[in-house]
């Protein structure tokens, strides 16, 4: 299973490359092959939304529209690859382009559901779970918008958002009103607003990138707090303004999960400790191996739990949904883009890579359709948004 550009048609050629010797011999080498055109050179100085890749060839038909992506097949030897592919796109004949993405494994009836083309680079991805009389919402961020999407992939609406450089984007009906809000974690802040754009608060942190543990109803009060770990700190804020709790400093705070049971687990130097809804630890900690960070508890079966731990790096870990329906939830890994399923035995479940990819690839899950088993959706870079799932209707791309 793979995408890729499709295209036909040929007038105008436009080149890349980032070795200046080449740029000279192009004159010569589109005399000597009777090829009359304008060539694009893009460097340093191209202005942003028109960056390519070293070695690319882009054709464009003679309404300006492009016409043909060329592979990646002439970054070692620009004027052979050239050569060989020519005569094809001079005649018009149609061409697949470079591979977008590709899934090398995938659980039976697996494959794409739909997908949207987005004009603008994604800051960061997000989908709001179903809540009462309320279906799941995904959001896309931008660097100046906020776009909703419904489970299908039609267009719910759209807000102003100041969102460069957003580390963490997310999605929940905070108060249980049914209407979702939108977090964010900028810089050394985190904002809550609406589905309009209207902030309704802002929570300035000590550290410079805070980061989002996750969104759960500590005190069984019917609205969700939002977790942060604060530097040194774990801070439980209350949907409306207002903090739950907020821990001391800890000795070399290093991870902070959610444990299935509804509390938390922090790992600091003694180990990884219970960290109840009042915010107050429970019970000793548990010693775990020097370099294991914890990265997510699950429930098995039979009552027991599945600790994933993995390197202090900016490895993805999620172990909060179920990608095959099979009713336990799996261990989604998401790095580089790359992104891998495993069961709870260690069983590899999906591989699905972005070949080009020239931004960082946004995965979101979350159960879009009422179906056993959480539909995937990623923004590609440079393409748009696409939902994978399991379901009869799905098709390879």
């Amino acid at each position: 299973m793979e995408e890729r550009h499709k295209a036909e048609g040929v007038v105008l050629l436009a080149v890349d490359t980032d070795d200046p010797s080449s740029r000279s011999k192009i004159p010569e080498f589109l005399q000597k092959r009777g090829i009359h055109a304008k060539v694009l050179l893009g460097g340093p100085q191209e202005p942003r939304g028109y960056e390519t890749h070293p070695g690319a060839i882009y054709v464009i038909d003679r309404k300006g529209i492009l016409a043909g992506v060329a592979g990646d097949d002439y970054t070692n030897d620009l004027g052979k690859g050239m050569e060989a592919r020519l005569p094809d796109l001079l005649a018009g004949k149609p061409t697949q382009g470079p591979l977008l993405w590709t899934v090398e494994k995938a659980p039976p009836h697996f494959g794409l559901l739909w997908k949207v083309q987005l004009e603008s680079d994604v800051e960061g991805l997000a989908i709001a779970p179903p809540s009462k009389d309320h279906p799941a919402e995904i959001g896309v961020a931008t660097g100046s918008r906020l776009v909703r999407y419904s489970p299908s992939g039609s267009l719910l609406g759209d807000a102003p958002l100041e969102a460069a450089r957003l580390p963490f984007l997310g999605g929940a009906d905070l108060d249980g009103d049914g209407k979702n809000e939108w977090i964010m974690a900028q810089s050394n802040a985190v904002y809550v607003m609406d589905a309009a754009g209207e902030e309704y608060w802002m929570h300035i942190t000590t550290a410079e990138l805070p980061r989002v543990v996750g969104v759960m109803d500590l005190n069984q009060d019917g609205s969700r707090e939002i977790v942060l770990q604060d530097g040194a700190s774990i801070v439980a804020k209350k949907a409306l303004p207002g903090i739950l709790w907020k821990t001391p400093a800890l000795d070399s705070l290093q991870s902070v999960v959610p444990d299935p049971s509804g509390v938390l687990l922090a790992q600091t130097r003694d180990g990884i400790r219970r960290l109840g809804a009042n915010g107050l630890f429970q019970g000793a900690a548990l010693k775990v191996r020097d370099g294991e960070i914890l990265k997510g508890r699950l429930a098995q079966e039979g009552g027991g739990t599945l600790d994933v731990f993995g390197a202090d790096d900016d490895t993805v870990v999620d172990v909060s949904h179920d990608l095959d329906g099979d009713g336990r939830k799996d261990i989604l890994v998401m790095k580089k883009g790359v992104v891998a399923a495993y069961t709870q035995d260690g069983s590899p479940l999906l591989v699905l890579a972005i070949i080009n990819n020239w931004g960082t690839l946004r995965v979101a899950m979350e159960n879009l359709d009422g179906r056993p088993g959480d539909e995937l959706v990623m923004a590609v870079p440079k393409y748009g948004l696409v939902a994978l799932g399991i379901s009869p209707q799905a098709t390879k791309p």
